[in-house]
């Protein structure tokens, strides 16, 4: 019996000594989806333009929120590759309902989980959260009337992470393959965190309009799903990290029946949750099937 007890004691230290020695990919296993990560430091690289995430709150019984779409996308025109929409329909608003005879319904509690996090209780649709930042009036979500001011003034600045989202996708399994990577450009502070969501685009359904029933109105950028928590996930700690520090985070994510995967894209963002501190930092995005 002491041999045995001497054996496994042995064994023991070998196995605690390998893992002093070497230190491998983290995994963690999330509620969601498993993740694996590394982070090593590299040489700062080109500062990528600053791209803004605009959470759009709007609902299909929302009259107003057709026009306030084609602002944002004209928005999006203006500046291409610049904006990040997410079409965010969240539960417990009247104008976020259904029509009747509607074929989907697009509320989340996902998204419901992140607004309320970030920006409280949703009301007076439609309005929206630009990198959730304040407006020049002070407020987090976001009035039609100040989104160009707002975004104009995000698009100036630079980026203090560059940020990266990939995808591969099994078409027979439904298994999509994802991997984000941040890189500082400088020195930060405090705890970041990452938020990784799947939208969907061109979803035909019924869409109140001004008191007339849309029929086959196309909805682009839903909200489907959070891959990560909603409020994202806290990594690399509370320390600095210096620039050019890089941290790569790989998802693998099933994709469900419901979804249209050649519809789908990722949207990636680096953000902080400190106090009233909720900046976006950075935002990436990439269709889901990688094409």
């Amino acid at each position: 019996m002491y041999k045995k007890l001497s054996l496994l004691a042995g064994l023991a230290g070998i196995v605690l000594m390998t893992s002093c020695e070497e230190k491998g990919p983290i995994i963690e296993l999330e509620p969601r989806e498993p993740a694996e990560d590394t982070t090593y430091v590299g040489t700062v690289g080109t500062v990528q333009p600053k791209k803004i995430l605009i959470e759009e709150f709007t609902g299909a019984t929302c009259p107003n929120c057709p026009d306030a779409q084609v602002m944002l996308n004209n928005f999006s025109a203006q500046n291409p590759g610049r904006l990040a929409i997410m079409a965010v329909h969240v539960l417990n608003v009247s104008q976020t309902r259904p029509v009747k005879g509607a074929k989907y319904d697009f509320r989340t509690q996902d998204g419901t989980d992140a607004a309320t996090t970030y920006y409280g209780a949703i009301n007076n649709l439609p309005n929206a959260g630009i990198d959730r930042t304040k407006s020049l009036a002070g407020d987090m979500q976001q009035p039609t009337g100040a989104w160009g001011k707002s975004i104009e003034d995000r698009l100036k600045l630079s980026a203090t992470v560059n940020l990266d989202v990939a995808s591969t996708y099994n078409a027979q399994t439904r298994m999509a393959t994802i991997e984000v990577k941040i890189a500082y450009n400088k020195a930060m502070e405090g705890q970041q965190f990452l938020s990784l969501a799947l939208v969907e685009d061109g979803m035909i359904d019924k869409q109140d309009k001004t008191g007339v029933v849309v029929e086959d109105y196309v909805f682009n950028h839903v909200l489907r799903d959070y891959i990560t928590s909603p409020v994202g996930v806290a990594y690399l700690g509370s320390t600095t990290k210096e620039a050019g520090r890089v941290y790569i985070r790989r998802f693998k994510y099933k994709v469900e029946d419901a979804r249209v995967a050649e519809k789908c894209h990722l949207i990636a963002f680096v953000h902080s949750n400190n106090g009233e501190n909720k900046e976006v930092l950075q935002a990436a995005d990439a269709h889901l099937t990688g094409k």
